[in-house]
């Protein structure tokens, strides 16, 4: 059975309306990302990465 003209139009319509809705969602981010500020990434050496942590840190008490 195929859909009426009307249920045509409301498909097209409710599919349309939802990506133009995404695209704006991620433009958005696009500018939110582009305002911050780049990320600065320090290289950690093999004793940060590998080194052992003590069994009961010190809370400083």
């Amino acid at each position: 059975m195929e859909p009426t003209l009307t249920q045509n139009c409301a498909l097209y319509y409710a599919q349309h309306t939802t990506s133009e809705g995404r695209i704006a969602l991620f433009r958005r981010f696009r500018v939110a990302a582009r305002k911050r500020a780049p990320a600065t990434h320090r290289h950690l050496t093999n004793y940060e990465l590998f080194r052992r942590l003590p069994l009961h840190r010190d809370n400083g008490r």
